[in-house]
């Protein structure tokens, strides 16, 4: 379909300035290509859902926190959140917030270890009491 809308100076200018720049690295494509592509990507949203668009140099940033490589995906990001911020003892899984997460790095960091030792240690701890406390 062949659709005539309007959109300010400064957005053509910014898409114009990408697909010369995707132009300049072999790809051919257009300005009016990487609008409908994004218009295409972003169809199933609605006007009331609530999206976050990250920027290269914090997607960088959280693929480095998150250690696991390239995100693909929303669905990927979650279940790498998922992994860094949980301990899983079997198939028991302990999900921790943001907050105890910070607090088990500064116990890690204080006593010269990583986050996994203090961890390792405090189940050997729990072992030694489980028993004790089973009702």
């Amino acid at each position: 379909m062949i659709l005539s809308i309007q959109i300010p100076d400064d957005v053509w200018k910014s898409y114009t300035a990408q697909a010369t720049g995707m132009q300049q690295n072999g790809q051919t494509i257009s300005a009016e290509e990487l609008m409908a592509d994004r218009l295409e990507r972003f169809s199933a949203v609605t006007p009331s859902d609530r999206i976050i668009v990250i920027d290269p140099k914090n997607r960088q940033e959280l693929e480095n926190v998150l250690s696991g490589g390239s995100l693909l995906s929303a669905e990927d990001l979650v279940t790498k959140v998922k992994a860094v911020i949980s301990i899983s003892i079997g198939d028991i899984r302990l999900d921790f917030t943001p907050g105890q997460m910070r607090e088990l790095n500064n116990v890690a960091r204080r006593n010269g270890r990583t986050v996994e030792q203090v961890v390792k240690d405090t189940v050997k701890r729990m072992e030694a009491q489980f028993f004790n406390c089973v009702a």
